[in-house]
């Protein structure tokens, strides 16, 4: 992929979310999602936009989006298993980190929409 032109590309904001564990009064285990950074990110979709699976005996479209932000100290720390996107109110699971063709310029991050 290439590098979008310009800031003009990043032209949408996007929203990272961090999972942190906590424990309740009772001592259950709680998972909760906490806002950990909001930036620009030039969005398209994927080479593989849409793949389905067999979930509970129906067949389910999966829509895949990529997101190129700009590399800083937030967004590489960002990794596929305690984060998440937030686009346009949807939730994305960020399935697959590129860093390697952007030479700490840009990150791409591949992600599935939520379906809820």
């Amino acid at each position: 992929m290439a590098l979008p032109k310009g800031a003009g590309a990043l032209n949408e904001r996007i929203t990272f979310q961090k999972q942190t564990a906590s424990v309740d009064e009772v001592g259950n285990h709680i998972n909760t999602w906490s806002d950990f950074f909001t930036c620009w990110s030039a969005v398209s979709t994927s080479r593989l936009n849409t793949t389905e699976k067999n979930e509970a005996g129906q067949t389910l479209e999966q829509e895949r989006l990529d997101f190129v932000v700009r590399y800083c100290q937030q967004t590489s720390e960002v990794n596929s298993t305690e984060y998440r996107i937030i686009f346009k109110g949807q939730i994305y699971n960020i399935v697959h980190l590129d860093k390697a063709d952007f030479q700490k310029q840009m990150l791409k991050f591949s992600a599935l929409l939520v379906r809820r």
